[in-house]
């Protein structure tokens, strides 16, 4: 339950507008929480594959739904 409420504050609206704030959300989650696997769905796919590559060993897996995701630089 501790990490609910973390998780919680990752509810943002997806607007193009936002990108930077929803992915320093995503970073400082596993900034804090990590070592993790990281279980996303749809819009957050993406942000997730980013997180990951920002935090190198960090994240020892991830499982994306419903959307391909690529990173914005290679691994």
């Amino acid at each position: 339950m501790e990490a609910f409420d973390q998780f919680a504050k990752q509810a943002v609206p997806r607007w193009a507008t936002n990108n930077a704030a929803t992915q320093a959300a995503y970073d400082a989650l596993v900034a804090k929480v990590c070592p993790c696997v990281i279980v996303v769905h749809s819009q957050g796919s993406a942000f997730a594959m980013q997180a990951s590559l920002n935090a190198p060993g960090k994240v020892r897996a991830s499982s994306r739904w419903s959307r391909v995701a690529r990173p914005t630089r290679p691994p």
